[in-house]
């Protein structure tokens, strides 16, 4: 297996959560977004850190919507990262229902 890409310095990683939170914003309008940042802990990804956007949904949100603006964030990132920092992050969108009485 090879080596874990080289990680992203701090001061860019803070970057691109900035960047990732004001696009989630602005692609998921109307849904509480919460952003984490960690070390990648799973031991077939070659990624050295995760960030998990955790958007929060109701069961009457439009799935195509949600998968649409994941896509056009995904976009985002990838004509605004470099290569290098492709690599080194693992994004994942993670969707929260809230629960219904």
């Amino acid at each position: 297996m090879p080596p874990k890409a080289q990680a992203v310095t701090d001061e860019r990683l803070h970057a691109i959560l900035g960047e990732v939170s004001h696009a989630a914003a602005d692609l998921f309008k109307g849904h509480k977004i919460e952003l984490s940042l960690g070390d990648e802990d799973d031991p077939e990804s070659l990624a050295c850190h995760r960030l998990t956007v955790s958007v929060e949904t109701t069961q009457k949100d439009d799935v195509q919507m949600l998968v649409a603006a994941e896509m056009k964030l995904r976009e985002h990132l990838v004509s605004s990262m470099s290569d290098k920092e492709l690599r080194a992050l693992r994004i994942l969108v993670e969707y929260d229902t809230l629960a219904t009485a």
